[in-house]
């Protein structure tokens, strides 16, 4: 938001200088970002009246205009300008002056007629288009005048941030209050009420308020015999310095006074409504309209209509209609000022992506008992400006009025709060130069221009903020720390932070929200549509952690990646008897080259075997007991699908290849291993603390064999009946080599089986590990049927 620092100085005239006030509102909560020098847009540029106009002879299309510019003197100009006409006033640049954007002004020659000069354009001091039209200025402006100065852009223009919860502070005189509460200068507060003549607005028009939720406040007003054409100098050169374009001035009027109390209003061409009824009502679903930017919109349940019996005229709270705009044509206007629920101009305006000046305040809460101020100060900038005549009364459809609330608040409470102790007399200035009222026995009526303030701590920041907060002076506290304990889940996500990168894998952060396309192969519980997504590619939560994982290998590896190694830690969601679920995830994704190319090896790709090894590095470092079985699913290719089950036979988690018609989903061609795992499921099982046991004292002894076994049988089933039947010596049993065909019989495959022996009390002997092995292999041969393969 810009604000002229010249018009919150007319409000609240403190006399310091632009750097020390934009630091006192920054300290206070309302950010000024940038001070911009207004006073070095153009220079030498006066108002100039065009005393005669004649064709230029040797040049058609060409005028030659005698231009009267103060003091006596005049000039001679050339211009193509088509609203050229006697007696009428423009900005004139004679030789020497500066334009907007730095261009000197020199004496020219065309055709052997001297120019002495310009006639600008809005675009040559600032203002913006039409460039090929001059900009007029009204009549009665002294000729010969700074253009600069009656624009009031002699002037620095501060450019803020102000905070949602302020709604305030998005006008002038919220952001006056501030500046008189933080220096405790009284702020100028002039409520101009219009001169009223002729009939009552009520025989003009009524008012049938049918969603009184939506807007409990709508009040409107009749201006007649008003002439549509351009604003004073001074109100189109603040509209501009504030970032809105000026248009005319029934609308810059609207505009002026949106930008002074942070009100919206609208002005509707009374007669182009053809009705003397304005109804508030809900959108039908699917109806269309045509907004003043003359874009159809298609509306919805909830948007909120500004309507005639007949027809919709404009999106409350956003914006008008194109046929009820006011034009050069228009006479009479229908006046709005209105108050609309926060919540419901919000969804509109997100909806249909529709976001305006009025919006924005609306959106945030303006003032209901505001409306009519606003409406008074609009109305006489009006019958100023344009000449208008404004009828008697306001109509104002107010059924439940919103009452200030009364909030308590003691010094015991201040000072507990902010650990200072302040005196009631000394809070008390800040808050009443903030509108805040006292009552009485430390009761306060907050007005409703502060729907932020509702309970005592809210005063409290108001007090602190205002008063001592740039003062508090840094304390340690005694006692020592206060330990935090920290979510099992945050934990985890350390330790992953930890482990996943010492294996080779980045983080990553994937979008929660996609298309239903990606999603649909990972749907095991259902899936959660955004009631109001920003596009369809953004309308349901992920169900998975994995699709956002291709997603991003598919981009890397379809770019040159020779290798991907990446996973992703955060929530997933599912629909769950009517309502939503949530839980942690963890997705590992790998694929690519198990090693860069060298001179001494070739191209290595990473095969189920090396993802395994991943998956089970990771366990083991969390300390997880678990066992590793085949499994069958939807998401992994046969016999490459893997479950990780605990020892009660619990599944944890799955791993494996992803399906190739999933892969090429996401456009990738080569083998992508994947892993999905609860982070609940993962807590679960993690029973032992990871421990140093110290190098070995004696040396292990290793005996191998291989055995001949159905193919069907599986070799994890192998290492548990080996592990099972074997005593506490046996310190590692693993498979070495697995192989089918001749001279292996058809429908039976080779497993070579190492197993390492070791006795930690003294030197195991040769034949006390033959011993132990022999058992083993006998405890395999009678539940397998083995046979042992010479």
């Amino acid at each position: 938001m810009k604000i002229p620092l010249k018009w919150l100085l007319e409000l609240c005239p403190v006399d310091d200088d632009a750097e020390k006030i934009a630091r006192l509102l920054t300290l206070s909560g309302t950010e000024v970002e940038d001070i911009i020098d207004f006073s070095g847009s153009f220079s030498g540029i006066v108002v100039g009246e065009v005393i005669e106009v004649r064709p230029d002879d040797p040049t058609p299309g060409m005028s030659r205009c005698t231009v009267d510019f103060g003091g006596g003197e005049t000039a001679q100009v050339l211009s193509r300008a088509p609203n050229i006409k006697t007696g009428s006033l423009y900005p004139f640049a004679p030789a020497g002056a500066r334009l907007f954007g730095g261009k000197e002004i020199r004496i020219v020659e065309f055709e052997g007629v001297k120019s002495e000069g310009m006639l600008c354009s809005g675009v040559e001091i600032g203002l913006g288009e039409p460039k090929d039209r001059l900009l007029e200025i009204p009549a009665g402006t002294k000729v010969g005048a700074d253009v600069l100065k009656l624009l009031r852009w002699d002037d620095v223009v501060f450019e803020m941030e102000v905070t949602p919860n302020r709604p305030d502070c998005y006008g002038v005189l919220g952001l006056a209050r501030e500046l008189s509460a933080l220096t405790q200068v009284p702020i100028t507060d002039e409520h101009h009420i219009p001169v009223e003549t002729g009939a009552q607005a009520a025989e003009f028009i009524s008012i049938e308020l049918k969603d009184t939720v939506g807007c409990p406040r709508y009040t409107a007003r009749i201006i007649e015999n008003i002439e549509v054409g351009h604003s004073p100098l001074r109100i189109i050169g603040r509209l501009a310095a504030s970032g809105i374009r000026p248009i005319n001035n029934v609308v810059d009027a609207t505009n002026y006074v949106l930008l002074l109390l942070s009100h919206p209003l609208h002005a509707f061409d009374y007669d182009k409504l053809k009705s003397k009824k304005i109804v508030v009502r809900s959108a039908k679903k699917g109806e269309k309209f045509v907004t003043l930017d003359n874009e159809e919109r298609t509306l919805d349940e909830g948007h909120l209509l500004i309507a005639t019996p007949d027809r919709a005229v404009a999106i409350a709270g956003v914006m008008g209609g194109l046929d009820s705009e006011v034009d050069e044509n228009t006479t009479r206007i229908l006046l709005e000022s209105a108050y609309f629920d926060p919540r419901r101009i919000r969804r509109t305006s997100r909806h249909l992506g529709l976001v305006s000046e009025s919006s924005i305040r609306f959106e945030r809460g303006v003032d209901p008992n505001g409306a009519a101020r606003a409406s008074d100060e609009c109305a006489s900038l009006i019958a100023f400006t344009a000449g208008g005549e404004v009828r008697k009364g306001m109509v104002d459809a107010y059924p439940k009025p919103i009452e200030p609330l009364t909030v308590e608040l003691s010094e015991k409470k201040v000072e507990a709060t902010i650990g200072i102790k302040i005196p009631e007399k000394t809070y008390s200035k800040y808050l009443e130069a903030l509108g805040i009222k006292k009552l009485q026995k430390g009761r306060w009526q907050v007005p409703t221009y502060r729907p932020d303030i509702t309970r005592e701590i809210d005063l409290v920041e108001e007090v602190g903020r205002l008063d001592c907060y740039d003062r508090l002076k840094p304390v340690l506290r005694g006692g020592g720390p206060i330990p935090a304990r920290l979510p099992d889940e945050v934990k985890l996500e350390r330790k992953l932070a930890r482990i996943l990168p010492g294996l080779g894998f980045t983080e990553v952060m994937c979008d929660s929200l996609g298309k239903k396309r990606d999603f649909e192969p990972f749907i095991e519980k259902g899936i959660s549509e955004i009631a109001n997504p920003i596009s369809d590619d953004y309308r349901y939560l992920r169900p998975s952690i994995l699709p956002g994982l291709l997603k991003v290998a598919s981009y890397n590896l379809n770019r040159g990646a020779e290798s991907v190694r990446i996973y992703e830690y955060d929530k997933v969601h599912w629909p769950e008897k009517g309502e939503q679920s949530e839980r942690y995830s963890l997705g590992v994704l790998m694929a690519g080259l198990k090693e860069p190319v060298g001179w001494d090896k070739g191209e290595i790709r990473v095969d189920i075997f090396d993802f395994r090894g991943v998956v089970e590095a990771v366990l083991d470092s969390l300390g997880v007991e678990y066992l590793i079985e085949p499994d069958t699913g939807k998401l992994f290719a046969d016999n490459v699908s893997l479950a990780i089950k605990s020892p009660n036979g619990k599944v944890l988690g799955r791993f494996g290849q992803i399906e190739l018609r999933i892969a090429e989903i996401f456009d990738i061609e080569i083998s992508v291993f994947g892993l999905e795992m609860p982070a609940e499921s993962l807590l679960k099982a993690v029973k032992r603390i990871p421990q140093f046991g110290g190098i070995p004292k004696f040396p292990s002894t290793r005996r191998d064999v291989a055995l001949i076994v159905e193919s069907e049988i599986p070799a994890g089933e192998i290492l548990k009946i080996a592990r099972a039947h074997c005593s506490d010596k046996l310190e590692k049993v693993f498979i070495f080599d697995i192989y089918e065909g001749a001279p292996i019989p058809e429908g039976k495959k080779s497993v070579g089986l190492a197993s390492i022996f070791r006795d930690p009390e003294k030197t195991i002997t040769d034949e006390e590990a033959s011993e132990l092995h022999e058992k083993m292999v006998e405890a395999l041969a009678k539940k397998f049927k083995a046979e042992i393969r010479e």
